[in-house]
């Protein structure tokens, strides 16, 4: 039973860990799905081996997220869910080495990145009344 027939997803965050495994899950549970991200590698050879589409972003950059969305809306007509799963493990140093920079970093990829997501996804759902907004926290 293909559980998600008819919906369309855009995985941020899709080409590794719990990301790749969502957007593989829900492409054979009949989603359509845009794989986000900035591995384009990656990105290629996981919608090479399940029936999604890659899309190149960076989910810091606003206008990226919000091209993201839009090339998807543009796709399939429609956004039903929006997972926002980029991460960053930040630095991995002792805490009283970390530059200022690297931290701003990692907090602009965990934040802002899922504000982003939740902007322009609500954006094109208020217009639909209505879709799903997941976001995975670390």
């Amino acid at each position: 039973m293909k559980r998600l027939e008819g919906k369309v997803a855009l995985i941020v965050g899709g080409t590794s860990g719990i990301g790749e495994a969502t957007a593989r899950l829900f492409a054979a549970e009949g989603s359509k799905v845009i794989v986000g991200g900035r591995n384009d590698a990656r990105g290629r050879r996981i919608v090479g081996e399940c029936d999604a589409e890659f899309y190149h972003m960076d989910v810091v950059n606003e206008e990226d997220v919000k091209e993201a969305v839009d090339f998807t809306v543009g796709k399939h007509g429609k956004l039903d869910c929006i997972f926002n799963n980029a991460g960053s493990g930040g630095l991995r140093v002792p805490v009283d080495t970390i530059p200022v920079d690297g931290f701003d970093k990692m907090v602009a990829v965990l934040y802002r990145g899922v504000f982003l997501g939740v902007k322009h996804a609500a954006r094109v759902m208020k217009t639909q009344s209505g879709g799903c907004i997941i976001n995975t926290a670390v």
